[in-house]
């Protein structure tokens, strides 16, 4: 749809809108294609304009900003400075869930928002498992190493553990058949690399999670190349 005060002919404001309940889930402002090159407001000022649309909608409690970033966009006048990018991060008793987030995008020249989406599967009627791990962080890496020699034949002294974080693994609410409650499993979520992944350029890493509680491996993305 079109505002009636867009000077710009191409730019086109998107809504989407959930069937089920009604609620807003993205909100799109694409106006304002022929930008100076630097922002007019600083990104403090954006995240005050960002923090005040959530509360408007009753959503900044619960939440937890991950990521405050300035974006950037190709104009027909070139590469100019986008919107302020936010990322908040959906938190349940005290710990992040991987999927359900909020994201926002703050315009740097004239502070408004163009860009809203939700991402929120979990339900008040899933269950959440205990969020105190019954497995602790350096077991857990022990889990993992003994996991990738059982399954990939990877000898532990190839690996490399970079980052070990207690979440929620939420994909089970999203990849969910039907409305049926569902339970979703605290996880430690570990990011590695080997010696392969270390000598590709850029370097990457792979990751895996462990359920907190059984110890069962949830998920894997690892490709040891063999």
């Amino acid at each position: 749809m079109k505002a009636e005060d867009d000077p710009d002919p191409e730019g086109d404001i998107m809504v989407s809108i959930d069937a089920a309940d009604g609620e807003m889930v993205y909100f799109q402002d694409s106006r304002d294609y022929y930008r100076s090159a630097d922002p007019a407001i600083t990104i403090d000022a954006a995240e005050e304009i960002a923090d005040a649309y959530l509360q408007d909608r009753n959503e900044r409690s619960g939440v937890v900003k991950i990521v405050a970033v300035l974006s950037t966009v190709d104009t027909p006048l070139g590469l100019r400075n986008g919107p302020y990018h936010f990322v908040y991060q959906r938190s349940i008793d005290g710990v992040l869930c991987q999927s359900d987030k909020i994201i926002l995008d703050i315009d740097s020249i004239s502070g408004r928002v163009v860009s809203y989406s939700k991402f929120w599967k979990v339900s008040n009627n899933d269950t959440m498992a205990d969020p105190e791990p019954s497995i602790p962080e350096d077991a857990v890496q022990e889990r993992v190493l003994t996991y990738l020699h059982d399954t990939y034949g990877t000898d532990p002294g190839e690996i490399v553990i970079r980052s070990t974080e207690l979440q929620w693994y939420d994909l089970i609410a999203r990849q969910r058949p039907s409305k049926e409650p569902v339970a979703v499993p605290l996880a430690w979520r570990i990011e590695f690399d080997d010696e392969r992944y270390r000598s590709q350029d850029p370097p990457r890493t792979a990751q895996i999670w462990i359920d907190a509680h059984s110890g069962e491996a949830l998920f894997a993305s690892y490709n040891p190349g063999r």
